[in-house]
């Protein structure tokens, strides 16, 4: 299953380079967030990251239905940091319909936490990102705190400092 996603996540970066929607700079960890990012609400909408975060401490969570890393990630960090800026945006082909069960049948706890769409990877490949889960930490000054490709441990480390 992790062979799959990384596939997929490789596929996307490709189609996204080839068609040139990667930014021409890498943000990394001190870079301000450009008004520039953005990705779609479910309903078909489309809103900038930083309206999205509204000056808070941020964690986006780049993430795909079908990978059970993400899912992990996403529940821990919901259980622990439930009422705090969370951004989960999805990185799924499938489109809105297939979050949206995904939603419903394993995040059911959290249904007020809002999750958007980015299908063509373009705000994770902003950051050099090409795996899922993936994690941005952005800061209520809306600068780029961390960067985590892929799920690491020390990005729960990151996060508790982010929210304190």
């Amino acid at each position: 299953m992790k062979k799959i996603c990384t596939v997929l996540a490789i596929a996307v970066l490709a189609l996204a380079l080839a068609s040139g929607s990667a930014s021409a700079a890498t943000l990394k960890a001190g870079d301000a967030i450009p008004e520039s990012l953005k990705f779609k609400t479910l309903d078909g909408g489309e809103v900038t990251v930083k309206s999205v975060i509204k000056d808070k401490p941020s964690v986006l969570v780049f993430f795909n239905t079908s990978c059970r890393n993400c899912l992990n990630e996403i529940k821990w960090l919901m259980r622990k940091y439930k009422d705090r800026n969370n951004v989960l945006i999805s990185i799924d082909l499938a489109g809105a319909p297939a979050v949206q069960r995904y939603q419903k049948q394993y995040m059911k706890d959290y249904m007020d936490i809002p999750i958007y769409l980015d299908q063509e990877f373009a705000v994770p490949i902003s950051f050099g990102l090409s795996v899922t889960p993936s994690s941005v930490l952005v800061g209520k000054d809306g600068v780029v705190t961390h960067v985590f490709s892929g799920y690491d441990k020390s990005s729960e480390e990151a996060i508790a400092e982010l929210y304190k």
